[in-house]
């Protein structure tokens, strides 16, 4: 007779086996109870039960334990494992899991909570902080958006860049990786405008009748053009463009823009305007850029001034004519008679005033009259007359007629100059009895060569002797009847 005997042993502590060992939110994790039991013979079956500790939920098959759907109220929770054999026997505790879902990254924030911002040139990006909600603590790193690639600025929460220049101007990013899985990331943008000072780099200055002037220091026109300028600035925000001189100052220029160059038609100037000009581009950074551009303005000559377009003098003097007058470039001057004297042109203060000056000299009577002035330059002419009349006392009226008609009679006389000032006239009139007459003051008029009175009233049938007087002097004209 043989004898069999089924030893069994107690099962060893169990070894508890993750899977995967770091799970994330709303993902599974499968434990695996994993313990051994010697028996003899060995081919004896072992027949083990397994118990699964500090699990609320979860779905048991055999030797495993799933939780689905991780959720963050999960950490912390401790799993344990036993196993039983068939006989009873039973196997200490396994070690302890303790669960530590992993997440992230989640909620990426930036504080303060800019999605743009403006920076200075020169000035400091203060610290921006990039937050995230992750388990266990994310990789941070802030990059530049650029056209071929981006390109890191910094490896952690914090942006900051010291004196930033133009060129960092962009959209900066905050990427939030996860530590264990690369592949689960997310960022936030924010984007850095930096504003600088206004820097013209190229000026041009044209008009209908000129073609484009690149950097010119100095300009030409004239003043019935309108200028136009065109600045190519490199500034940000755009700029305001001012023009300005010694003496005048414009409101702000308005203009049109493309890509950098910014055009603007000036002011409507006259050659009184006629200096140096400066064009300041500001934005409110700084101190702006500026440009000089000296504007030389053409005109014919024109606002010809003159102490009196008439003139008394007496024969056998000379008159000093002198006259200014506005013009550029500077006039050319003509007698349009002959006088024998030539005429000085000497520019005052500015380039576009002048004193001409010229004389006269009355050698006798013919000399008196209208003398006329061709002031010109390249633009065109202004004609000037001037007026030479007698001065002195009257002398009896000369070259004295009477046209009569049947009860009137028009005393026509030519007032006749030596010395002294200009006197008025009165006209007597009588028929040598009881019908006499005389005038009211007859004003002397230098318009005109001849001074005129009409007699009204008279007899058709009788004779009348005219006396013409002045102050100092009288003829008696010829009758009529």
């Amino acid at each position: 007779m043989y004898l069999f005997l089924n030893i069994s042993a107690q099962p060893t502590k169990p070894t508890l086996i993750l899977h995967p060992v770091h799970p994330f939110i709303d993902g599974s994790i499968t434990f695996i109870c994993h313990p051994t039991v010697q028996r003899w013979p060995e081919y004896i079956y072992s027949n083990l039960s397994y118990n699964f500790f500090g699990n609320p939920r979860g779905d048991i098959y055999y030797n495993t334990l799933t939780l689905q759907k991780l959720t963050k109220s999960d950490k912390g929770k401790q799993i344990s494992c036993k196993a039983s054999g068939d006989r009873g026997q039973v196997s200490s505790m396994s070690d302890t899991a303790i669960l530590d879902p992993y997440y992230g990254p989640d909620n990426v924030v930036l504080k303060p909570a800019y999605t743009a911002i403006n920076v200075t040139e020169g000035t400091s990006l203060f610290p921006i902080l990039c937050t995230a909600l992750c388990n266990p603590e994310c990789i941070f790193r802030w990059e530049i958006k650029r056209t071929e690639r981006n390109e890191v600025v910094i490896s952690n929460k914090f942006l900051v860049v010291e004196d930033i220049k133009q060129n960092q101007s962009g959209i900066y990013r905050c990427y939030v990786v996860h530590s264990y899985d690369k592949t689960r990331m997310s960022s936030r943008d924010i984007a850095v405008n930096v504003q600088y000072s206004p820097k013209i780099t190229a000026l041009w200055l044209s008009d209908k009748n000129e073609t484009d002037v690149i950097n010119s220091t100095s300009y030409s026109l004239n003043e019935d053009v309108l200028l136009k300028i065109t600045l190519r600035i490199e500034s940000n925000p755009d700029p305001q463009l001012v023009l300005s001189s010694s003496l005048v100052s414009f409101p702000p220029l308005k203009y049109t823009k493309s890509d950098t160059n910014f055009s603007s038609k000036l002011p409507s100037l006259t050659c009184e305007d006629s200096r140096s000009f400066t064009i300041q581009a500001v934005n409110g950074i700084k101190y702006g850029d500026t440009r000089t551009v000296n504007l030389i303005i053409g005109c014919k000559p024109r606002n010809v001034t003159v102490k009196s377009t008439q003139i008394k003098t007496e024969v056998n003097t000379s008159e000093i004519i002198m006259m200014h007058v506005v013009s550029f470039p500077a006039p050319t001057v003509e007698w349009r008679r002959e006088t024998g004297f030539q005429w000085t042109v000497t520019k005052d203060k500015y380039d576009y005033r002048y004193r001409i000056q010229s004389k006269i000299h009355m050698k006798s009577n013919v000399d008196f009259g209208e003398y006329g002035i061709n002031i010109c330059n390249r633009l065109g002419c202004n004609v000037q007359n001037i007026i030479l009349r007698p001065k002195g006392h009257f002398i009896p009226p000369s070259n004295v007629y009477v046209v009569c008609k049947s009860t009137s009679a028009t005393v026509i006389w030519i007032p006749d100059l030596i010395g002294g000032f200009y006197k008025d006239f009165y006209v007597k009139y009588t028929d040598m009895g009881i019908n006499n007459g005389s005038s009211n003051r007859i004003l002397y008029n230098d318009t005109y060569q001849y001074m005129v009175y009409v007699v009204d009233g008279l007899h058709p049938d009788r004779r009348y002797n005219f006396t013409g007087y002045n102050i100092s002097c009288s003829t008696i004209l010829n009758p009529s009847g």
